[in-house]
């Protein structure tokens, strides 16, 4: 059995969460490698639960930005 730490979804939320809760924005620019000053294609707002739902995933040359969970 995997503990809550095995899975890099949860890891990058749980993260995101105390960044938000230190006063942080966070955004994450997901492109290959070479593509960084690429403008972005896709923009999203999200919840750092919204990472862990089975049927997200991260788009070529997306940005996304992360609200706080109660918003």
């Amino acid at each position: 059995m995997k503990s809550k730490g095995d899975d890099p979804s949860r890891v990058v939320a749980e993260y995101v969460q105390r960044a938000q809760e230190a006063g942080a924005r966070v955004e994450l620019f997901s492109c290959w490698d070479r593509d960084q000053a690429a403008p972005p294609e896709v923009h999203s707002l999200i919840r750092p639960v919204d990472l862990m739902a089975p049927e997200f995933e991260f788009k070529e040359k997306q940005l996304v930005r992360w609200m706080p969970e109660d918003a």
